[in-house]
């Protein structure tokens, strides 16, 4: 029995189908490894901004610790924010001389 014309143009259609759905399956593998690529980057940033973190953080203790250090050694000193509100900024300036001596 020889191939009808209806088979071939149904052959046809499926190779154009099966090329269509190839290309489309390409497309989606390129969009899947751009976004892998963009995830991993994103992630590297997240990891270096942590450890940036942690590294501000501990600094910040640290300095922290030394100003508390070194408030303990000066001694106790008035605070201008303790003062009344009915102090005005002329009666704080004689107090920051003395603050800052």
């Amino acid at each position: 029995m020889a191939p009808s014309p209806a088979d071939f143009a149904s052959i046809v259609e499926l190779m154009e189908i099966k090329r269509l759905y190839e290309e489309q399956e390409e497309r989606w593998r390129q969009r899947t490894l751009e976004k892998d690529e963009v995830n991993a980057q994103l992630e590297g940033q997240v990891a270096a901004m942590r450890q940036e973190l942690t590294t501000t953080s501990t600094t910040a203790a640290e300095l922290r610790n030394q100003l508390e250090a070194a408030s303990w050694l000066a001694g106790p000193r008035p605070l201008l924010r303790n003062l009344k509100p009915g102090f005005s900024s002329a009666d704080r300036r004689p107090l920051c001389r003395l603050v800052h001596l």
